[in-house]
């Protein structure tokens, strides 16, 4: 007789065709964000990346792979893709190669990140594209830290992402989607994100 817990989901079912019900439209939130890989060092000959684990990630059998592949191979599915624009540029200055910090040894994943990026190009067009702040940064966590100091480093991470997607892919973003870590967004988060950017759109749970 205690109630240990609750979980709402959706059943699917098959309805007969003379229902007068109609079926549920769902669309699901993609994201596409990778922890940040590069050490920021604009005056290296090459980029440098504080680890190698993109290049696992960007294989076609990698969780960003992946990511891609199994909504373009189900074209029944409607995706609303959420984008880092970071993972694009750092996706494409890994493409050129890159060395490993600190011990100065050539990526092995240049490759990886060339044809990943060549096939986010297409894949992304099919189907509503939005921009996460440049590095998906942890709104909540910010937002109780220093609210002041917070929402002006999520505004510099918004405008530091202008055009990047649309410079990369050729696609442009719907507007700017803040999604806030498991999608708990208290007030204090609401208030960060629309100081940052009025206009972005939050996604909780």
């Amino acid at each position: 007789d205690v109630r240990v817990g609750a979980v709402r989901t959706y059943v699917p079912y098959a309805m007969n065709g003379d229902s007068k019900f109609h079926a549920t439209q769902m669309v699901v939130l993609w994201p596409v964000t990778a922890a940040p890989a590069l050490d920021g060092q604009a005056d290296k000959e090459v980029p440098e990346s504080v680890n190698d684990s993109l290049s696992a990630l960007f294989a076609p059998d990698g969780r960003l792979g992946k990511a891609l592949a199994i909504p373009a191979e189900n074209k029944n599915l409607a995706v609303s893709w959420a984008v880092d624009p970071d993972l694009l540029t750092t996706a494409d200055s890994e493409s050129h190669g890159y060395s490993l910090y600190p011990s100065g040894d050539s990526g092995a994943g240049a490759q990886n990140a060339a044809a990943w990026l060549t096939e986010a190009k297409t894949v992304l067009s099919g189907g509503e594209l939005w921009q996460l702040p440049q590095s998906d940064p942890d709104l909540g966590s910010l937002g109780r830290s220093n609210p002041t100091a917070a929402a002006a480093l999520v505004k510099s991470a918004v405008t530091r992402a202008d055009g990047t997607i649309e410079n990369l892919t050729g696609l442009v973003p719907k507007g700017v989607l803040a999604w806030p870590a498991d999608g708990q967004a208290d007030s204090g988060t609401l208030n960060l994100a629309a100081a940052a950017n009025p206009d972005a759109v939050i996604v909780r749970s």
